[in-house]
């Protein structure tokens, strides 16, 4: 069953502060360098609603855009 404590991508546990009743700022997703996704990539997400991703599918969407982009010459 989905909830907001489970990543909506690959469903294990996204720990989340605020999911946990904490606030904002005790979140992993503060403290951590989020890299940011190009508009492709965006597209591979789920809808937000549905809880935050964990700090694994962030990086691994954050590796498909870099893998997308082209190389320059």
């Amino acid at each position: 069953m989905q909830t907001k404590n489970h990543c909506p991508r690959c469903h294990t546990s996204n720990q989340c502060a605020t999911a946990k009743g904490q606030t904002i700022e005790q979140c992993w997703c503060m403290h951590t360098a989020l890299p940011q996704l190009s508009s492709s990539t965006k597209l591979l997400l789920p809808d937000i609603e549905q809880g935050c991703l964990c700090a694994t599918c962030w990086q691994t969407l954050a590796q498909i855009d870099k893998l997308a982009k082209p190389v320059s010459p």
